[in-house]
């Protein structure tokens, strides 16, 4: 099974139904915030998820959905971004903004015994997506459109005889919908293996047969440079050495080990090479 996300926009929205969308982003981002507070502070789930029940007006499935959304997050997150807390200590946005900007997502998980999605439902003959505004039998009905492409390849998936996730996220002043659903795959196994080994500024491989300890091409993928680039452009370098590497793979038919990074013991009198390996 591998995860694939479906992208989409909200097309329309009435007034109303904006509002109650935005009161919902507020709630939620207030939650996964306090829910964050809370474990820094030692607390456990079940303490966390009753905590919040109390505090905030969100039903109990968006509650586990935002203390999920945080669980793995390290420590000293900044909400928002740095960026935008930046502008706001300048006085480049206001409170109200930087508020806004901080409550900019919302995301539903979904479970097969509830029809895909219980919170946000997809209609797939309306296109609509039914909206639960965290309040009990209270909804919205938000028309969305998802490129046709995806609808003829994965649409019978979003019928509700799956689980999928819902990810909602302000974009200025529209809403982008994300919709992740696992598919199910054949995984076709390789003649022989590719190993990587991560340095500094590249990637050494080799390719071994598998029947036996033979060599039959070693090389190098490069890496650029990634610790000091704003966070898109570190994405798209990281894609580009996972596609050369994929290439190599499918080239050699070969099945890509991937071990446990102990990037954590590495030590090496350039102090430069420590922090790109860490990185």
């Amino acid at each position: 099974m591998v995860k694939v996300t479906i992208p989409g926009y909200i097309c329309e929205i009435s007034e109303e139904d904006r509002e109650e969308l935005e009161k919902l982003l507020f709630k939620f981002g207030k939650a996964r915030r306090r829910a964050y507070s809370l474990r820094r502070k030692g607390y456990t789930k079940s303490e966390i998820e009753k905590i919040l029940q109390d505090e905030i007006c969100l039903n109990a499935r968006y509650i586990k959905d935002a203390y999920h959304s945080v669980k793995d997050l390290p420590s000293h997150v900044t909400f928002g971004g740095i960026k935008n807390q930046r502008l706001r200590e300048k006085g480049k946005i206001s409170k109200e903004e930087f508020h806004r900007r901080r409550n900019s997502i919302v995301i539903s998980r979904g479970e097969k015994s509830k029809n895909g999605n219980l919170n946000m439902r997809l209609d797939l003959e309306r296109m609509e997506l039914r909206i639960n505004t965290g309040e009990d039998r209270k909804w919205i009905y938000p028309k969305v459109y998802i490129p046709e492409k995806y609808l003829e390849k994965y649409g019978h998936l979003l019928d509700g005889s799956t689980p999928y996730t819902v990810l909602i996220k302000r974009r200025n002043d529209g809403y982008d919908v994300r919709i992740t659903v696992e598919v199910q795959t054949e995984v076709k196994e390789g003649k022989r293996v590719l190993a990587l080994d991560v340095n500094a500024g590249h990637i050494d491989f080799a390719v071994v047969e598998k029947e036996e300890p033979k060599v039959i091409a070693t090389g190098r993928v490069e890496v650029h440079e990634t610790q000091f680039v704003r966070k898109g452009k570190r994405a798209y370098r990281i894609h580009q050495a996972v596609d050369k590497i994929g290439n190599i793979a499918k080239h050699y038919d070969a099945d890509v080990f991937v071990g446990k990074l102990n990037t954590g013991s590495f030590n090496s009198n350039n102090r430069k090479a420590n922090r790109e390996v860490k990185n």
